[in-house]
């Protein structure tokens, strides 16, 4: 399931979280970014976490932010709750 050709939606939370809405941390002085809510340093070293640091640092990320994963979901929820209340799904 996709929500376009190129957004494919993510299933792992060791996939990599990000929104590309990170515009706050263009300024040096924002260590964290306001949308997946990982830091500069997590984010420049992502690829070199194993799987169970992406997962730690996504679950940490949930309850404030919006890493990709929960947004995707919360977009894939809304989609399921419209097609029952137009009475296609």
């Amino acid at each position: 399931m996709t929500l376009s050709s190129k957004n494919k939606i993510s299933e792992s939370l060791a996939d990599n979280p990000c929104t590309s809405r990170c515009a706050n941390l263009s300024d040096s002085s924002n260590e964290q970014c306001l949308a997946c809510g990982r830091t500069r340093t997590e984010i420049n070293k992502w690829s070199t976490f194993s799987e169970v640091e992406k997962k730690e640092i996504v679950m940490r990320c949930w309850e404030k932010f919006m890493p990709r994963q929960k947004m995707e979901g919360l977009i894939r929820e809304r989609e399921e709750i419209t097609k029952k209340l137009n009475g296609t799904g």
